[in-house]
């Protein structure tokens, strides 16, 4: 038995002893153990003691047991920020000089456009085969998703009486044991960044859209969706609702961890780039319910560190050179396909807000103008400067590159290789943008940031450490827009 593993047993026991001393059942007081030590990273400051002292546990006890825990974890969670190579230890970017502005990168998108449509946005493209009946009923582009809320609550009927349980809904990529996580859309679920993503849905659907004169409203479709309606007549009849991109929750959304707008979307505390291991037809051929490999760089210590990657995680390894090398090559494929949008491809126009519009509508509008002029600001730059920076695999070296595999995830639904990649590139080329902070698209404004979920279970099937607290207990896990009140099963917007 190793140090970590002893200690962990150790204080496992003084756990278990201390509560079944003060009344908890012993099945219960065995269950509080493990439990108590998955509750114990950082973003969830102060409950591991909090839950002690309400099992009745002296204040005393309670603070050195807290102490111990995040003593373990700091010792399970080996691979912290020094440990993995940083973005610019894996890639360089080299200076490419554009001769021709009017040709340099075209035809790049329709490379990268798929061939056919993935089976799982059936709905989707029935939708826009049937545009003439949904066009009138698709959704507001003002309007924010919704489609990432979970519930982390649910009641169980023991006996005469009805607890509640936490459920496990997810888990984040970076710990398949992690009980607490948060959903990243790729495609923005804000309103103004969700504007400027129609033309990349159009290649994740491999729908073509060059000369149609519904091409806006289309894109419109295919990003927000449509509404549920009848159609006319006595006997009308109802079509269902179609969830646009943006709103599927396995497709469009990565599970990472808590807070985790500044590392993925606004990038203010740091950048991770999260690219698919593929090649770009496997990226184009991919059907929903194939796990795939993921590399994961970040730009400096602060993001490991946020990631807490565990030894212990299923699927976390070493990428290989090779890994690398697709990886990049993908990369450049999806770089080169917005460059092309950037500069040759309308930016769409923002309509001005209608007499009847609310505050909100216009508030969104007025971020989306801002949005729009970031993204001339940054094609008038490559415009005047003629060079844009492209990434380089750098030659390997002893430091590992984190790889995450997906074969190991619990679940069967993936997010979709070919918006990841978007995703990827998007924050890949914004780091060898320097200074510049060159975004080939918008990412999610830290003023509307994700909106995460949480949940813990006890490590005892059947089992609710949390069924013995008062109700008014909140387990706080994330201070993004939505969050949850996993006890007493209150949301707030």
């Amino acid at each position: 038995m190793n140090p970590i593993q002893e200690d962990t047993t150790t204080i496992l026991e003084d756990i278990t002893t201390w509560l079944i001393g003060r009344g908890v059942p012993n099945d219960v007081a065995s269950a509080a153990g493990p439990s108590l030590i998955e509750l114990s990273p950082n973003n969830l400051i102060g409950l591991p003691e909090t839950v002690l002292i309400r099992l009745g546990v002296n204040p005393d006890d309670a603070a050195i047991i807290t102490r111990k825990l995040k003593g373990i974890r700091h010792q399970r969670i080996i691979l912290m920020g020094d440990y993995y190579k940083k973005i610019t230890e894996v890639w360089k970017f080299e200076d490419h000089k554009i001769e021709s502005i009017d040709e340099e990168f075209k035809g790049c998108f329709q490379n990268i456009r798929r061939n056919s449509t993935p089976d799982c946005y059936k709905d989707l493209a029935d939708a826009f085969e049937n545009f003439d009946t949904m066009k009138d009923h698709i959704k507001k582009y003002t309007t924010r998703s919704r489609a990432s809320f979970v519930s982390t609550i649910r009641s169980v009927q023991s006996g005469v009486s009805e607890k509640t349980e936490l459920v496990t809904n997810n888990q984040s990529i970076f710990d398949h044991k992690s009980k607490s996580f948060s959903r990243a859309h790729i495609i923005g679920k804000d309103p103004a960044c969700a504007f400027f993503q129609g033309k990349p849905a159009e290649g994740a659907l491999g729908i073509n859209l060059v000369g149609n004169e519904d091409a806006i409203r289309i894109q419109q479709l295919l990003v927000y969706g449509a509404e549920e309606f009848k159609s006319e007549g006595a006997e009308g009849k109802t079509t269902q609702a179609v969830q646009g991109l943006r709103d599927r929750k396995h497709e469009n959304m990565v599970v990472v961890n808590p807070h985790h707008d500044s590392y993925l979307d606004s990038l203010t505390e740091g950048n991770i780039v999260v690219l698919p291991i593929f090649d770009l037809k496997q990226c184009k051929d991919w059907q929903q319910e194939q796990p795939y490999d993921l590399l994961i760089v970040a730009n400096n210590e602060v993001s490991y560190d946020w990631m807490a990657v565990n030894q212990l995680s299923e699927g976390t390894c070493e990428a290989e050179p090779i890994d690398i090398a697709k990886a990049t090559e993908l990369a450049n494929h999806f770089i080169k396909g917005l460059l092309d949008l950037t500069l040759h491809d309308t930016i769409p126009d923002v309509p001005p807000p209608t007499e009847d519009a609310t505050i909100v509508e216009k508030n969104v509008i007025k971020r989306i103008e801002k949005k729009r002029h970031q993204l001339e600001e940054t094609r008038n730059n490559i415009y005047n400067t003629k060079v844009v920076k492209l990434p380089e695999a750098r030659d390997p070296s002893i430091k590992p590159v984190l790889k995450i595999s997906l074969t190991k995830w619990p679940f069967d639904k993936y997010p979709d290789p070919y918006l990841v990649a978007l995703k990827g590139a998007i924050n890949l080329y914004y780091e060898g943008s320097g200074i510049l902070k060159h975004k080939l698209r918008p990412a999610c404004p830290t003023e509307s940031s994700e909106d995460s979920s949480s949940s813990s279970e006890v490590g005892c099937p059947g089992l609710s450490l949390f069924s013995y607290l008062p109700t008014d207990v909140n387990v706080v896990t994330d201070d993004d827009s939505d969050n949850v009140s996993v006890l007493s099963g209150s949301t707030s917007d």
